[in-house]
């Protein structure tokens, strides 16, 4: 506990932990030249990291007179306000067989978080780390369809458009504009619906085969499979 106390208080005069820096050096060592100069830039101006969650995601900012400065540059040409993947990244503490995963992502031109899949909290000061893959996703030196639900269609239920923007039995489907992702431990998920009054949402795996839906809430320590669409999925949990 003690040791725990010690490297949370080392934060408050390094920007990042051992891992972060891993992985930051990990993204820029395959990144193309362009890509990579301009994402140094940002890591260097870098002055306020907040983790939060159990530090499934790790936002960066740059900070001037207590305002998030967004819109200096050097900045990516994929200037979208919807998050990108630079890339994609799995790891392991040397010596320990389980393996992570994290992607980073970007917006509105720059670098922006890291989601990491489990909890990366318990390791984030657990060096040397090993590397055990690198995928570089979106190229962040082109523009890209404008939103997240067009660049991952593929990953939606059949009937989520028919249903886009509807309040149905309490349950409010997003518009395609306002689906967004969340990381849990077990991966990430995009959410499609939101039950306000019970804090719940629906939303579907971002990786694997299956279209399913599942019931996501903050009472509930693991996703439910709720339906193989959408209609299903919101019949069963009103």
């Amino acid at each position: 506990m003690i040791l725990n106390l010690i490297r949370l208080v080392s934060l408050l005069w390094r920007r990042f932990t051992p891992l972060e820096e891993f992985l930051l050096g990990v993204l820029q060592q395959h990144l193309p030249e362009g890509p990579r100069r301009i994402n140094q830039r940002r890591i260097d101006l870098i002055n306020h990291v907040v983790r939060y969650l159990r530090w499934t995601d790790i936002q960066f900012y740059q900070m001037r007179k207590g305002k998030a400065v967004v819109d200096e540059g050097p900045l990516f040409p994929c200037r979208s306000n919807q998050e990108i993947v630079l890339a994609e990244i799995r790891f392991c503490p040397a010596g320990t067989p389980k393996v992570w995963t994290s992607r980073i992502y970007a917006v509105c031109g720059h670098m922006s978080s890291i989601v990491t899949t489990p909890s990366p909290k318990p390791i984030s000061f657990s060096s040397p780390f090993t590397l055990k893959g690198v995928k570089l996703v979106d190229d962040p030196m082109q523009e890209l369809p404008a939103t997240m639900l067009e660049r991952l269609r593929e990953r939606l239920p059949s009937d989520f458009e028919q249903l886009a923007g509807q309040s149905i039995a309490g349950w409010d489907v997003f518009q395609p504009s306002q689906v967004y992702s969340v990381a849990l431990d077990d991966g990430e998920y995009l959410l499609l619906a939101e039950c306000g009054g019970r804090a719940a949402f629906l939303g579907v795996r971002m990786k694997g085969k299956s279209k399913d839906v599942w019931f996501l809430s903050h009472d509930d320590a693991e996703p439910k499979k709720a339906g193989a669409t959408l209609n299903e999925a919101l019949a069963k949990w009103r």
